[in-house]
């Protein structure tokens, strides 16, 4: 007999004992991924880690795949399979033996021994038949091992189950990451927006939609980082501010006078549908049919325009009013027709420079509203303050517009300091308004109601009156300061009272700050500002 009359036995015993030792080494090892997912867990406790579970798990899978492959690809051959079944059931080398004399004996030597070697293969393979895989080698449990094993997954589940401080963090970048998503495209609409728009300047509008672009770029790859959305957000509103004019209103508020007085000269229906150039084109048209004193009405209305406008910081057109109002009063009528011409063009400039202010004013907007809607994602907290700040300041807005229209003011005047109110002046006292006192202005006061707004009553100073005369000493000096293209001076004396023109001006802050295109860290200024300046 030959010694291949062992191998499917052998095939089979070996099969058993990878299974066994599969089973062993699984046991033996267990507690090393345990630890690996102890320690992800425990990392994820002190930084935010996205899909947690997932990364803990992956451990697990990698050992189990390590320990199966490494048994099935581990090369076991006949003779150390028959060796170690020799030594574990006690077979006194039968097995390795029957396969070493098969494998080393010469061709001589088996002529003289083939009798002694076929009795010791058949003791061999009568010993292998009377084994039984599953009852020679069992699966036996090892208790320290998985002992070991079971206490740390306890700790595991403990690290699942109990809550993770940085959950809570998880959640407010996922809702950080969707709000930055929703506001870039927000932000992306009104990029749309100013593309099509044709009115605005080439260069200015290519470099806005650059910079939007750049935004919404950044926001749309943010992975939830609060912080970098907000600086993205503030540094494209720090470009933006800076080129704002701090003047828009009180320039449209020009305009608009411009267009009123302008209508209030023209007897024709229709009058809306007519832009402010073409009032202009209109009224010049209609200068032949006026008298002197209409004329001289109409100078004095544009030489009041024109200082309006050099207040509004809008110097061409102010020259341009300015010029017109002194070529209306005389005969000549091409000067007029230049002067109007001269004042068309500064209108549609200015008109042209308000457009291209109201789009960067929108586009502040938006941004301001996409920084407040990031910053509040995932905070309820902030969610809450944010609601109760609107109500509150919906309630004082709307009891800043009660007092404008009830009888009158109350409260006394207070230089610098600010406040925190969102209209403009405090209202926190009692008392009726009345005219600016002391005032030697040659004008008439008009009543109450016809005022367009007074901010809060002049008390009288109490003590008597101190006047210090100075004396000419002869020895001071005379100081001239010229200034590039002044604008041009009006012929006559002031034609509107002082309380007049700051309250008009009052009125345009206030109208401001109510439509909230001045920044909030402004609006203490502007109040301290036409604290200073009331008569």
């Amino acid at each position: 007999m030959s010694a291949s009359a062992l191998n499917p036995y052998l095939v089979s015993l070996r099969r058993r004992l990878r299974l066994r030792s599969t089973w062993l080494l699984f046991q033996r090892t267990l507690w090393i991924s345990l630890v690996m997912v102890i320690g992800i867990l425990f990392i994820g406790r002190f930084f935010p880690i996205q899909g947690l579970r997932l990364w803990a798990i992956s451990p697990p899978i990698i050992w189990l795949c390590a320990v199966l492959l490494y048994s099935l690809l581990r090369p076991r051959s006949f003779s150390t399979i028959a060796q170690e079944v020799d030594l574990e059931l006690g077979l006194k080398e039968r097995l390795s033996t029957a396969l070493e004399l098969d494998t080393h004996v010469t061709q001589s030597a088996k002529s003289r021994s083939s009798e002694l070697q076929i009795l010791q293969q058949n003791d061999a393979l009568v010993s292998i038949k009377k084994i039984n895989p599953q009852n020679a080698f069992p699966l036996y449990w090892l208790p320290r091992p998985l002992l070991t094993a079971a206490g740390l997954f306890v700790i595991t589940l403990l690290l699942i189950y109990i809550p993770n401080p940085m959950d809570a963090l998880l959640v407010e970048r996922i809702a950080v990451e969707q709000s930055a998503s929703e506001q870039a495209q927000l932000i992306n609409e009104r990029k749309d927006e100013i593309e099509q728009n044709n009115e605005l300047n080439p260069e200015e509008k290519a470099e806005l939609v650059r910079q939007l672009e750049e935004l919404i770029q950044q926001l749309t790859v943010n992975p939830g980082d609060r912080e970098k959305a907000l600086a993205d957000l503030s540094k494209m509103e720090e470009n933006l501010r800076r080129q704002l004019d701090p003047n828009t209103d009180l320039r449209q508020a020009t305009l608009d006078a411009v267009a009123a007085q302008l209508q209030s000269f023209i007897q024709q229906d229709n009058l809306n549908q007519l832009s402010t150039p073409q009032l202009l084109e209109q009224l010049t048209s209609e200068l032949n049919k006026m008298d002197d004193s209409e004329k001289q009405h109409l100078a004095e209305k544009l030489a009041q325009l024109a200082a309006q406008a050099a207040q509004s910081g809008d110097l061409t057109l102010a020259q341009a009013l300015a010029s017109l109002s002194q070529a209306t009063l005389s005969d000549n009528s091409n000067a007029t027709m230049q002067a109007a011409s001269e004042t068309i063009a500064a209108l549609e400039q200015s008109q042209s420079e308000l457009f291209s202010q109201s789009a960067l004013q929108q586009t502040l907007n938006q941004l301001q509203s996409s920084s407040q809607a990031i910053a509040q994602a995932g905070n309820p907290s902030n969610q809450i303050a944010s609601q109760e700040s609107a109500t509150g300041n919906g309630q004082i807005q709307s009891s800043g517009q009660g007092n404008q229209s009830g009888q009158g003011q109350g409260g006394q005047g207070q230089s610098g300091g600010g406040t925190k109110a969102d209209t403009l002046p405090p209202a926190t006292g009692s008392g009726q308004a009345r005219n600016p006192e002391n005032v030697d202005t040659g004008f008439s006061i008009a009543e109450l109601g016809e005022q367009i707004f007074i901010p809060w009553e002049r008390r009288p100073s109490e003590g008597p009156e101190v006047n210090i005369t100075g004396q000419d000493t002869g020895q001071g000096q005379t100081i001239t300061k010229e200034t590039q293209n002044p604008s041009t001076g009006m012929p006559a004396n002031a034609l509107i009272p002082y309380q007049d023109v700051y309250t008009q001006y009052l009125d345009a802050a206030q109208h401001a700050i109510d439509r909230i295109q001045i920044p909030s860290d402004y609006h203490d200024l502007v109040r301290d500002y036409f604290s200073n300046l009331e008569p």
